[in-house]
């Protein structure tokens, strides 16, 4: 994966500028701006701490307590000059590198993203940002003030988000690059429709010149980001929710259709590019179980059968399509449900019947790679021949006939109900399900103890008319699918090619060539 390089520059000088606005001496600040004879010295200050920043971080230099967010000033220091895509490296006292800083179009957006910051998200993000949402309701004690434009108090939201706005346009207008990348390949509006609530920004990003296809760390555009039921990596998450289940977490669309809309309309929007893992918008929409999502893409020309990885319970990596990983889904699969009722998995497959039912994933390949599974299988492996009618069979809800549906509770009932449990699978009790089985065991059961001859066994005791059995038998496959994709693993606790970009490690111990080591050297 290429990473670009970040251009930055340092600060050098504490100046009588920069003191001025430490200090909070605005009518000072002015002065000088307006008085300056070159435009150089707007951008002098000491390490990142310059006059542009200084105005748009919120913070003082202690890093602790909050100073007024001026836009006023920022305004002024553009249009005298002031570079705005100048970025100075966060750095410790100077001496060690923490990150690559922020541009002044950065700061703005961040800003933007935290006053509408998307509620499932309000606890997931960069936490070097303002660190509380915006409200002038709150009190001025413990929430930063904002001069605007006309150098004057903001007291609403919506003078917030139009003076933002403003001042965005003008940095871009004066050459501010909409596409400016962060550590993690991320671009504005990348951050923007991950975290942010309102479409306006995005908006105005991809009217001044955004790429809607630029690829981020890990391969995602920022519509296969804002997907992703983990944008930033199961390690960001980890820190945030260090005791979630990530299996009942993710990132959220609800509430935020304009976003999809919007990027869907781009005619330049690749909605079939394939982002981490070779997944696609659709893929991450269908892993996450968000079906509303599903049907938009779907109808904007979205592919049912790209495939994208998953990694099996032992380690190995498979291509899966989007029908199949969504058997591994948020809405499917559970921890507890993994390990201790695994046989209820199926139960939860209903939100797909009206997919499958509308004939989105009637396609030939989906069928074919059904029929690799049962390849697997020798005892079912005459359910080929149904070809695409299996899919519909399987999932479907109308569409998968009324003995198809008869057959799920029949085996439901007769398979897994302890007063008329099989005397042929005997071994597998149910009252054991109660118990902390591992799914390893369950999908031994059905595949050793549960066959055709166990299945025909069970139609003479229950007096079934005998073609029942095709159906009991394409039950019995789903039975296995479930049990055996919702094993696969769809989010990586450690990544090495993300996580060690980012700095992470999956071991304590730590190279002692690395020591002693600048960590500015590379800039």
């Amino acid at each position: 994966m290429a990473v670009n390089v970040f251009h930055v520059e340092f600060g050098i000088n504490e100046t009588e500028l920069t003191q001025a606005l430490e200090l909070q001496h605005y009518s000072r600040a002015e002065q000088l701006i307006r008085n300056t004879s070159s435009a150089s010295y707007l951008d002098e200050g000491c390490y990142q701490r310059i006059p542009l920043y200084i105005s748009l971080c919120g913070q003082s230099i202690d890093g602790v307590s909050n100073i007024p967010v001026n836009l006023y000033i920022a305004k002024l220091l553009i249009e005298y000059g002031a570079n705005v895509n100048l970025r100075i490296p966060e750095t410790y006292y100077g001496c060690e590198y923490v990150g690559p800083g922020k541009t002044v179009l950065e700061l703005l957006v961040d800003m933007y993203n935290d006053v509408y910051r998307h509620q499932p998200l309000l606890a997931y993000g960069d936490k070097s940002r303002l660190g509380v949402l915006w409200s002038p309701e709150k009190g001025q004690n413990n929430w930063t003030t904002v001069i605007g434009m006309t150098n004057e108090i903001l007291t609403t939201k919506e003078q917030l988000q139009d003076d933002i706005l403003d001042l965005i346009f003008i940095i871009l207008s004066n050459g501010g690059d909409p596409n400016i990348r962060d550590i993690n390949q991320m671009t504005p509006l990348h951050n923007t429709v991950i975290l942010s609530d309102n479409v306006a920004l995005a908006r105005l990003l991809c009217e001044s010149g955004a790429d809607v296809e630029a690829v981020d760390i890990r391969d995602n555009t920022p519509l296969t980001a804002m997907c992703d039921a983990f944008p930033f990596g199961i390690r960001k998450f980890v820190e945030n929710h260090p005791i979630a289940d990530p299996y009942s977490k993710g990132n959220n669309l609800e509430d935020k259709e304009e976003f999809l809309e919007y990027l869907l309309s781009r005619e330049e929007n690749a909605v079939n590019v394939q982002g981490y893992q070779g997944r696609t918008a659709l893929f991450n929409c269908m892993v996450r179980g968000d079906m509303e999502s599903v049907i938009k893409l779907l109808k904007a020309g979205a592919n049912p059968c790209i495939k994208g990885k998953l990694k099996e319970d032992k380690g190995t990596i498979r291509e899966v399509s989007p029908l199949l990983a969504a058997l591994a889904s948020l809405r499917v699969v559970s921890s507890h449900l993994l390990k201790r009722l695994p046989h209820l998995i199926p139960k939860n497959l209903q939100f797909l019947a009206h997919l499958v039912d509308s004939g989105f994933f009637s396609k030939k390949e989906i069928a074919d790679e059904l029929a690799e599974y049962l390849d697997e299988q020798t005892d079912l492996s005459h359910l080929k021949r149904l070809g695409i009618e299996l899919i519909s069979r399987l999932f479907g809800g109308l569409s998968a006939t009324l003995y198809q549906q008869c057959s799920r509770v029949i085996f439901q009932k007769t398979v897994f109900d302890k007063d008329q449990f099989s005397s042929e699978s005997n071994q597998y009790q149910s009252q054991n399900l109660h118990e902390d089985v591992f799914t390893d065991n369950y999908i031994e059961y059905l595949t050793s103890q549960i066959n055709s001859q166990v299945l025909e066994s069970l139609v003479v005791r229950e007096k079934l008319p005998k073609d029942v059995i095709l159906s009991l038998e394409i039950e019995l496959f789903r039975q296995r699918l479930c049990a055996r994709v919702g094993t696969y693993k769809w989010f990586e606790y450690y990544d090495e090619e993300l996580d060690g970009w980012l700095g992470y490690s999956d071991s304590e111990e730590e190279s002692a060539s690395d020591e002693g080591d600048s960590d500015l050297e590379y800039w």
